[in-house]
């Protein structure tokens, strides 16, 4: 079976899903999205439709060969742009992530460049720079919440990598920028519609965000005015020179729309999937033991597991989303123009027949050629995250520097749960961890 489009697809059948009412489905997918989709496969089977106020019915598909018919499927048919427009009053209306087919490939090239393996090669002792700096400070022998200094590493990363620019020089957008990030689901639904847009803490969203958006302007003037632009290889100074060499005027609201959501995307993902990955170490004495010797011998292959296997059983995304300009047949289902179709992440992650005991973390089931399963966190086809490889390589560089410092322990008996933030699912309780000095090991 598989995705096709075509003439002979007329039908506006849709697959089963729940009767509740629209208001109810689109407040569980909101705010409790991986229990409510765990609950449709069980019922619904793996292809079941979910109705959503703002985005219309959601077909949402959890069979690997199905997926990967979307992701490899016509990108004029299935436009994950329009499926991402409720993030347009975030990222704004030019953000690749909104875009389809020519502009969307045009600005991935020019973005592509500075994430392509040597570039981030380079870029991983700025990296363990930063890492090493943050987690100097973090508190030892009392619990804290590690989402919080995650986030804090995260964002200095990126500033670093996509502006070029440390310390005082970037303070202000350094504050500014988890402003606009704080969103419940709620929030990001309401600053959708431009009416609301003078009420209360929507208001002063709007304040946050044209705060950032000038400093970011003024940043991109500086950027365009400096003599020493050649020079630099930052991703700001990269983009502004790939625009001056094809010939295309420097036009600033698209490059800020790409460098907010570089920003954004850059740092709150990872942030998220660093706190998960130490939450689950910390209740993982043995594989942390392990990732911890295996730093210590200089190899990086058990820390890349680990990250694989977080993202794996903690996905940051429980789903991407493709809206259909033309009616599509998924198996047996034809389902209509302008309904969304959505490879669940979490579902497949989850999902027995791909990895064995998929409830255990097991980084091993990465080695060795152990991969069997579909692992997708970032997406896939020509929409996969085009940050995908800076991501792994910052979480493998975070969990390294950690462990070899720290010895990771949990708060409370019971993991954290889900707590949907935003587009986001986020360790409930700010992954909670206790920091113990590491005992260097005993010789032999």
């Amino acid at each position: 079976m598989s995705v096709q489009s075509g003439p002979a697809v007329h039908s506006a059948t849709l697959p089963p899903g729940p009767r509740l009412p629209v208001a109810v489905q689109t407040w569980l997918l909101r705010f409790h999205t991986q229990r409510y989709l765990r609950w449709c496969r069980a019922r619904y089977g793996d292809t079941f439709t979910v109705r959503d106020a703002v985005g219309g019915p959601h077909v949402y598909l959890s069979d690997p060969e199905h997926i990967r018919s979307v992701f490899g499927g016509d990108p004029a048919v299935l436009r994950a742009g329009e499926a991402n427009g409720v993030l347009g009053p975030v990222l704004g209306p030019r953000s690749v992530l909104l875009l389809d087919g020519a502009e969307h490939r045009e600005r991935r090239r020019l973005m592509l460049p500075a994430f392509h393996g040597e570039q981030v090669r380079r870029q991983e002792a700025l990296m363990r720079e930063v890492v090493t700096g943050q987690i100097a400070g973090w508190p030892v022998g009392r619990p804290f919440r590690a989402h919080d200094r995650t986030r804090q590493i995260a964002l200095e990363i990126i500033l670093r990598v996509v502006l070029g620019a440390a310390g005082d020089r970037v303070a202000r957008l350094r504050a500014a920028l988890p402003r606009i990030v704080d969103l419940t689901p709620a929030d990001l639904m309401m600053i959708t519609f431009p009416r609301l847009a003078g009420l209360g803490r929507w208001r002063r969203y709007w304040e946050h965000k044209a705060v950032v958006d000038a400093m970011l302007d003024e940043k991109i003037a500086l950027r365009r005015a400096d003599p020493r632009l050649a020079e630099r290889d930052d991703v700001l100074s990269s983009l502004v020179r790939t625009y001056l060499d094809g010939g295309q005027p420097t036009d600033d609201g698209d490059l800020r729309d790409q460098l907010i959501t570089l920003l954004l995307a850059g740092h709150e993902t990872t942030a998220t999937a660093l706190a998960w990955t130490l939450e689950l170490l910390a209740r993982h004495r043995a594989e942390q033991d392990r990732l911890a010797d295996s730093v210590a011998s200089g190899s990086s292959a058990y820390a890349e597991a680990v990250v694989t296997e977080a993202l794996r059983l903690r996905p940051v995304i429980d789903f991407v989303g493709r809206r259909l300009a033309s009616p599509v047949q998924v198996g047996p289902w034809d389902i209509r123009a302008r309904a969304v179709l959505c490879p669940a992440i979490s579902l497949v992650h989850e999902d027995p027949a791909q990895h064995p005991e998929p409830r255990r973390f097991r980084p091993e089931r990465w080695l060795g050629g152990g991969q069997a399963g579909m692992v997708l966190p970032f997406g896939g086809g020509v929409r996969r995250c085009l940050g995908a490889p800076f991501a792994v390589a910052e979480l493998r560089v975070a969990v390294e520097e950690i462990v070899r410092r720290y010895e990771v322990r949990p708060v409370g008996r019971r993991p954290e749960r889900v707590r949907m933030r935003h587009i986001t699912s986020v360790p409930a309780r700010g992954a909670r961890i206790v920091l113990a000095p590491r005992r260097a090991p005993t010789p032999e």
